[in-house]
């Protein structure tokens, strides 16, 4: 299977301002941060995400409000760092996700 084509870190921007206009996009030409308010139902709350993306790197995406929760001894599933809530998207052992 041929490499994708990368895309820059611009054209994701835009991308992502395109499909989220209300939706908050800083960028250089390392990396982006999108912030973004979504609720995924109309009977869920509404929940503040970020993704942070470095050219060249898995992005990480994080709830930052309100803060996920399991019950004592529990860990929070789909999750690389249960502290700072970094999610689990990808299979990043399997290069499951290209730049």
């Amino acid at each position: 299977m041929p490499k994708s084509k990368t895309i820059t870190v611009v054209r994701q921007a835009l991308l992502l301002k395109h499909w989220y206009p209300e939706s908050e996009v800083e960028f250089d030409h390392k990396g982006l941060t999108w912030s973004y308010t979504l609720t995924p139902h109309p009977h869920c709350a509404a929940y503040d995400v970020r993704i942070e993306y470095e050219l060249g790197f898995v992005p990480r995406a994080y709830v930052d409000k309100p803060t996920l929760f399991c019950p004592v001894d529990v860990k929070l599933p789909h999750c690389n760092d249960q502290v700072s809530q970094w999610l689990c998207l990808s299979y990043q052992k399997a290069n499951d996700w290209l730049s």
